[in-house]
């Protein structure tokens, strides 16, 4: 009976975006203490492949809210439980990283970020090689820790590396790509190499409309970015 509960559980977690909106919130808020239920006591029950995903769920669900402080404890225990079941070697310990920096991130705790961005970013090279799209996503995320200090100078091989990475691997009109195209020219941006920014944000912005959609979130986000590119009144 545990195991069948902690299966319907992480069955949920698994529908938890990473950013919920409003409805995503109300209709999930039911299953919160049933998620914290089977972190907690029984993970035991999980198996490898659905460890982390209560974890993961439980964190997505308070980070997407700007709920930080609730958001942390699970993804430092999403780390722990990951790293003592799977060992130091294990794709899922690298996610867990991942998450946890992201945090760290938002929070402003960038010398904390820096290490665990920079250890799951080391592992998933040494686990899947240097071409595979984990590896395009952490540098992604170095990319923007690097860029949330000043560090512009850092940011953009980064930014330049996991583009092309994603490119090779996924096509040249893939969200993901969308997604790099949309940071590289919010960093151009901040350093006032506007002529390079815009053909970006247009690059970026083209293949949400066609792949995801004029409606989409990520779509309205890129929009969103362009507009306020085009109003800064030093262009």
């Amino acid at each position: 009976m545990k195991t069948a509960f902690a299966a319907i559980m992480v069955n949920v977690a698994k529908r938890i975006p990473q950013q919920p909106n409003r409805e995503d919130i109300f209709n999930f808020t039911p299953h919160i203490p049933h998620l914290a239920e089977v972190a907690t006591h029984l993970s035991q029950y999980l198996s490898h492949e659905d460890l982390i995903w209560p974890f993961r769920g439980l964190g997505w669900f308070y980070y997407g809210q700007g709920l930080y402080q609730q958001a942390e404890p699970w993804y430092k225990l999403c780390k722990d439980i990951a790293e003592n079941r799977l060992g130091l070697k294990h794709p899922d310990v690298a996610a867990s990283l991942n998450n946890l920096a992201e945090l760290y991130r938002s929070t402003g705790r960038y010398g904390e970020a820096q290490a665990l961005y920079q250890q799951a970013l080391e592992l998933t090279k040494r686990l899947l090689g240097d071409n595979h799209p984990d590896v395009a996503t952490s540098l992604n995320n170095l990319a923007l820790l690097y860029e949330s200090t000043g560090r512009y100078s850092e940011a953009e091989p980064l930014f330049q590396q996991a583009l092309e990475l994603y490119k090779s691997l996924l096509g040249d009109n893939h969200p993901n790509v969308a997604t790099i195209l949309n940071n590289l020219a919010a960093l151009y941006g901040s350093i006032g190499r506007y002529n390079e920014a815009e053909p970006l944000y247009q690059q970026a912005l083209a293949i949400c409309e066609q792949i995801l959609g004029v409606g989409h979130p990520d779509t309205i986000r890129v929009r969103g970015n362009y507009a306020i590119f085009l109003r800064k009144p030093y262009r």
